[in-house]
Order: structure tokens, then sequence, then C-alpha cells
């Protein structure tokens, strides 16, 4: 029978611990890309959820080799994101605002104005990012952090 010391057993289980988070963090994507696939109108192929998705639903259509790091969608209005687009962490897209524009009271009435958010091909977004209702985001754009 083979003894190993500890010199030899520590970055074993170093190895060990690294490889059982990694084969965890991947089946959470694999999962939480699957959900996300079920619930959206359309997606491409290649859909990565690194973190919390929520709001995506039949009025969200993504493209092929969408990675997101975390996203809310706010609002019933259309969100259409192309292909090859990357987002960081803490991504906020908001499809529908309060009526503060002859409003029927002050600051804002009941009625909400519905818009929809087009995201274009190769388009990278950083961290704490908030899209408005009614953007439009050119191929190529790069928006940075905040």
């Amino acid at each position: 029978m083979y003894k190993i010391g500890i010199k030899e057993f520590i970055p074993y289980l170093i190895y060990k611990m690294k490889e059982k988070i990694s084969n965890r963090l991947y089946d959470r994507v694999k999962l939480n890309s699957y959900i996300v696939s079920k619930e959206v109108g359309k997606v491409g192929k290649n859909l990565r959820i690194m973190g919390e998705a929520k709001g995506f639903g039949h009025n969200v259509f993504l493209g092929d080799d969408v990675n997101i790091n975390g996203c809310l969608i706010m609002g019933r209005g259309k969100v259409t994101i192309g292909n090859y687009f990357h987002s960081g962490l803490g991504l906020t897209i908001m499809t529908s605002n309060h009526n503060y524009d002859n409003a029927e009271s002050i600051p804002y009435d009941k009625k909400r104005i519905i818009k929809d958010v087009v995201i274009k091909d190769f388009v990278w977004v950083g961290h704490n990012v908030i899209i408005l209702p009614g953007v439009t985001i050119g191929e190529g754009a790069i928006i940075a952090a905040g």
C-alpha cells in the first residue's frame, strides 16, 4: 500500500476542490441557460447564462452566442438581442416607463409607456448597465460599466 505525505496530499485536495467547484459552476450555467431557453420567444445556439436571469419571457428574442452574466428584464415590451452579445454583471433592461408627459397627475399617472429595446450584433455591455425603454444599441457597440 502506498502512503502519501501531507505535502503531496494538500495539493491533491486543493485540485479536487477546484474541480468540484468548477463542475458545479458549469452545471449551474447549463441549468440557467436551459431554463431561459424555454422561457423566451426565440433563442439561438450557444446561449450561456452565468448569473441570475429574471424577466425573460415570450417577448425576449436571443441570437447566437449570447453570454449573459446576470440580467433583469422589466416591462412588457419586446427585447431583441443579436448575435455575439456579452454582458457584465447586473444588466437591467427596461421596456416600460411611467407616463410623465401630459400626465393626468403629478409626477406621473397610472398609464405605462411601453417601448421595445433592440441590441444589435457584436455588442459588449459592462457591469451595472441600465438600458432604458426605446433604446437601440448599434452593431459593435461597447457600453461602459455603470
